[in-house]
């Protein structure tokens, strides 16, 4: 599976251009298929594209950098931009609850990381806007039939209130939700439950992420490294 991360929380031109360019080569060589036959035989591992959701179809980093700071600030943990970055950004919500609410009740920190997605709800709501390319890409895949799922440590309720801003809720056949399965990212476990949602092949599919979390998820769900750059 071929990752593309994206930098500084911004859609790259490179990576929407590589990614635009291998969807039409898809289409181009899927339209010779005659009719009534299919690209793969059914039953047999397909394409697919995954995606992130926070940093990767919307720039929403910096809110939830300032929903951090409000509620996690008064209790001694404040971040800036590179240490959100390296501590926060693409971590689950249970693993962020271990490392900074260690000494809080398990309740508690249930409470408190609860407060910090209700400040993120309240300063995203009308700001929802698609990151450049993202509907171009969108449009190229449903041309050439290449299902979507969306894969995110987010809480469910974020990532539907994301989508549906976004519009785009009807076009991921599934919302793999990191902290509703036994591991989130980094491990695996998120994107292996979104190729197998849709019966995709790693070596057919393309995850779209921004995090050094997501990066190492996506790239641990794979046969083929592909394009993926940590750097």
């Amino acid at each position: 599976m071929s990752v593309h991360p994206g930098v500084n929380r911004k859609w790259l031109a490179h990576c929407q251009d590589d990614a635009i360019d291998l969807l039409r080569n898809w289409i181009r060589r899927d339209k010779y298929v005659r009719w009534g036959e299919t690209a793969h035989m059914p039953g047999e591992a397909g394409k697919a594209l995954l995606f992130d959701i926070d940093g990767t179809l919307a720039d929403t980093d910096a809110l939830h950098l300032q929903a951090f700071n409000k509620v996690f600030g008064p209790r001694g943990h404040v971040f800036d931009h590179a240490r959100f970055t390296k501590e926060l950004q693409g971590f689950s919500n249970t693993s962020i609850s271990e490392r900074f609410l260690a000494d809080e009740p398990p309740k508690r920190q249930s409470a408190i990381i609860g407060e910090k997605e209700e400040a993120f709800r309240k300063l995203v709501s009308g700001q929802i806007q698609p990151l450049p390319g993202l509907m171009k890409l969108l449009a190229l895949a449903d041309r050439a039939s290449i299902p979507m799922v969306a894969v995110t440590n987010a809480p469910r309720l974020n990532a539907e209130i994301l989508l549906s801003g976004l519009g785009i809720m009807d076009r991921f056949k599934v919302v793999v939700i990191g902290d509703e399965l036994p591991h989130g990212k980094p491990h695996p476990m998120p994107y292996l439950e979104g190729l197998r949602a849709l019966n995709a092949a790693p070596n057919l599919s393309v995850a779209f992420e921004d995090s050094r979390s997501g990066i190492k998820s996506a790239s641990a769900a794979h046969c083929d490294r592909g394009n993926t750059d940590e750097s």
